[in-house]
């Protein structure tokens, strides 16, 4: 009788056989208080064999079995290997495992499996090969090297799974989503279009209706300059729609030009760029030497949309606004926060949906619900997430991660 036993050459990998010539044997063990167990008298060949029999039964029903010489000729096949490969058994018997290689891999590929398996080690991985018919098929294999009495392998045993719905299922996902990419892209460049073409005739309809008002020689009725006042103020907020339209569909566009970008350079330029003198606001920059790598405008995007966004909605004498940047593991979190009105616990889950606001938009602020949106897009696209905290009457403080725009030495 045949048993396998863990080898403990120098190698210390694969399986040796070795000849058992003796059936069975009583085997007494103590358990922890030193009572006799009976449940392990029975222990030794036959116990483990009924278990690898059992186990190999199981695999029977769904796994690719087979065993080959120390040369890959095959000597044995189960009927699952017969019915995947459309061989017959007797057709597999005596053959090379060859005879079911497709070209899909390269001979580096198959010479680093067999220098693998004849040092006595495992190999896995997935694997096409073809059928009787030629037509491909994957599998997930796990090759282990039976040791002979030298410490060499003299044979192998396999064990396969069909993989094969899964590759394609994987295949036509890879495909759909290209396909989805291509799609996006080619809205956003519609969008980014069909927003610069509507912004052209604004200025002109508005630079029109200005002059219009300008050689009027007699003072207008009060209703007709709360008329042309309506008129004019509906027009600045389209060419912001449309401004913030662009933003977005910029996000989308990729410039292909990455740098290295000071962050604290950014925020400055922003800050003086947005702040009002109308409001007194005070600017508290915590970041140091924060830098970034990658699309610089997109960057600017995202710190002048949360910046302005404060700038916008703190309502208080005191205004304050912080932007800064924690360390937190290998991650980098970067945060902007005010102490305005806050957010609605209710609104905080869609902030960053499209065309959601933190106010109903006035005459003095044109919210149009795009600048957050743009923000989660590039966020997004630099493989971060972007959340926001916020207690309602006490301020709010958004914070993002760009895993994929920090350089590899900034977190030395």
């Amino acid at each position: 009788m045949h048993i396998f036993e863990k080898d403990h050459n120098k190698n210390g990998n694969g399986l040796k056989m070795k000849q058992q010539t003796k059936t069975h044997r009583t085997v007494q063990e103590k358990n922890m208080n030193g009572d006799t167990s009976p449940r392990l008298k029975l222990m030794g060949v036959n116990a483990p064999i009924r278990q690898l029999q059992e186990l190999l039964a199981a695999l029977d029903n769904f796994a690719l079995i087979s065993k080959t010489d120390s040369h890959g000729v095959i000597t044995y096949a189960n009927k699952q290997f017969a019915k995947v490969s459309g061989y017959s058994i007797p057709e597999l018997l005596g053959k090379p495992h060859s005879i079911i290689r497709s070209s899909h891999h390269s001979k580096e590929f198959f010479r680093t499996m067999w220098d693998t398996i004849k040092k006595g080690n495992p190999w896995k991985g997935e694997i096409q090969n073809k059928n009787k018919d030629e037509k491909p098929y994957w599998v997930y294999s796990l090759i282990l090297p039976i040791i002979g009495s030298e410490g060499k392998p003299v044979e192998y045993f396999s064990v396969r799974f069909d993989i094969t719905d899964l590759k394609e299922a994987n295949e036509r996902q890879a495909i759909l989503l290209e396909k989805l990419n291509h799609s996006n892209q080619e809205l956003a460049d519609f969008s980014y279009h069909v927003a610069h073409d509507l912004k052209s005739p604004l200025h002109s309809i508005q630079a029109a209706l200005q002059s219009v008002i300008n050689d009027i020689q007699k003072p207008l009725p009060k209703d007709k300059r709360e008329t042309l006042s309506i008129v004019i103020n509906r027009i600045d907020k389209l060419e912001h729609l449309i401004s913030q339209l662009l933003e977005l569909a910029r996000a989308d566009i990729a410039t292909d030009f990455n740098e290295t970008v000071r962050v604290s350079d950014i925020v400055k330029d922003i800050i003086d760029l947005v702040k009002r003198p109308e409001k007194n606001l005070s600017f508290d920059v915590r970041l140091n030497s924060h830098e970034l790598w990658g699309e610089k405008v997109k960057f600017h995007q995202l710190f002048q949309n949360l910046i302005s966004n404060a700038v916008k909605f703190v309502d208080k004498s005191n205004g304050i606004i912080e932007i800064g940047a924690k360390k937190r593991g290998r991650n980098i979190i970067y945060y902007v926060k005010d102490n305005g009105p806050g957010i609605k616990k209710k609104d905080q889950a869609r902030i960053f949906d499209l065309f959601v606001t933190r106010a109903p938009s006035t005459n003095e602020n044109h919210n149009t619900g795009i600048g957050l949106a743009t923000v989660k897009k590039i966020v997004t696209r630099y493989g971060g997430r972007v959340s926001v905290r916020s207690t309602y009457s006490k301020g709010a403080t958004f914070m993002f991660t760009l895993p994929k725009a920090i350089p590899k030495n900034s977190l030395n």
